[in-house]
């Protein structure tokens, strides 16, 4: 067992090993060490815990080691103090533990029930963790994943960029950054560093550029022909979107139990932003329900599952399918943002488009004061789908449709 005065002089000079690990035990404090191994060197203490003894073959005591953390994160001088305190209660058999340690799955789990997430939030999460790319990382107690080196770290992210898409290994590994950084709070002993930094530290985030995609005149004719090429449940869902301006996942998860139709209205108590969704029905997105009403199977759904290997029991409604069917630069999130455009050039007030697409008004009138509610949007709405209609059935050259019109 090699012996050395572990100061950060030293230790910078210890070189990693070609294989295997080497462990270095402080000369001043015995039972403190420094484990070296190809890639990293880790502080740890060992020391004799007593143990009861039931006959005479038995040792009355047994060696524990335990590891402190990564040198770096650890300086020597802090490891050291740690050290003697964790000697001290191994050799009292005192557990010197945080606390049984959750594994990373488990910790996400927690995460999610300490802060407010939305049900579909909260199975994406779990998703990662328990089937998903750090299904394997999901098994180790948290304070190993958040020992996980750097290199293999890197080498996940770039691969699932690879396979999945840049910004869908953005948003994974941010996901599993979060759950990491809570576990910090929760298991300050164990848990002292995020393995994910490494990823800002290199630079590799991609760069979110603000998409401006939107229709524009004829395009709406153009994407109103491509929309044959699908089946007529997921045609209907992307009109859904078009027409109410609903985000991707509000409008392909929408289940009946959140639609009035006696009242033309639906409700979705939480969404995205975490506020309720609550706006009028337009004629035109009544006929769509009406016709999913006649054709529905009992699915809890509005837009089913038409795929029986879909994961969701519902439509997916993916950019890039509908990119290639409309052969335009547009995606399901564009749609909302035609929606919006529509009534800006239709002058209708910005803060009834802000009330329909579900925006928060952060002005103290909208806050405090303003008491619009759903009958005050209906017009609003009715005008803005007429107006789209117009534009996907005759085009740009026709006549506009008056603003209090009920048909197109």
């Amino acid at each position: 067992m090699p012996k050395l005065k572990l100061t950060k002089s030293n230790i910078d000079k210890l070189t990693f090993t070609a294989s295997g690990q080497i462990d270095y035990w402080d000369t001043e404090l015995s039972g403190f060490g420094l484990r070296v191994g190809k890639e990293s060197k880790t502080f740890l203490v060992k020391a004799d815990a007593k143990v009861p003894v039931t006959d005479k073959t038995q040792k009355p005591y047994k060696t524990v080691k335990e590891m402190i953390g990564r040198y770096g994160v650890w300086s020597p001088e802090a490891a050291r103090v740690e050290a003697a305190e964790r000697i001290k209660k191994i050799k009292a058999g005192i557990s010197t533990s945080d606390v049984d340690i959750p594994t990373l799955s488990k910790m996400a789990d927690r995460y999610l029930s300490d802060n407010s997430r939305t049900a579909e939030t909260q199975k994406r999460y779990s998703e990662l963790f328990k089937t998903g790319i750090f299904q394997d990382w999901g098994k180790l107690p948290v304070d190993v994943a958040s020992e996980i080196e750097p290199n293999i770290i890197l080498e996940l992210f770039t691969r699932t960029s690879k396979s999945n898409g840049l910004f869908a290994a953005k948003l994974s590994f941010q996901r599993l950054q979060a759950v990491l950084n809570y576990a910090r709070i929760v298991y300050p002993k164990s848990v002292i560093r995020n393995p994910v930094q490494v990823i800002g530290d290199a630079k590799l985030w991609p760069k979110t550029n603000v998409r401006t995609d939107c229709l524009k005149g004829d395009d709406y004719k153009q994407f109103y022909e491509g929309l044959v090429k699908f089946n007529e449940v997921t045609r209907d869902a992307i009109l859904t979107c078009l027409y109410t301006g609903m985000r991707n996942v509000e409008t392909a998860s929408l289940q009946w139990r959140n639609v009035e139709m006696g009242k033309e209205c639906l409700l979705i108590p939480t969404t995205k932003n975490g506020r309720p969704l609550h706006i009028p029905l337009s004629r035109q997105v009544m006929e769509i329900l009406k016709r999913r009403q006649a054709a529905a199977d009992g699915s809890d759904y509005v837009f089913p599952a038409q795929w029986k290997y879909n994961k969701q029991p519902h439509v997916i409604l993916i950019p890039a399918v509908l990119r290639t069917n409309t052969k335009l630069d547009i995606s399901v999130h564009g749609l909302r943002r035609s929606f919006a455009t529509v009534g800006e050039k239709l002058k209708i007030r910005r803060q009834d488009i802000d009330m329909l697409i579900n925006h928060h008004d952060k002005s103290i009138t909208g806050e405090h004061y303003a008491c619009t509610d759903i009958d005050d949007i209906r017009q609003p709405v009715q005008a803005i789908c007429n107006e789209i209609e117009r534009l996907m059935t005759v085009g740009t050259g026709a006549k506009a449709i008056p603003f209090n019109r009920q048909t197109a």
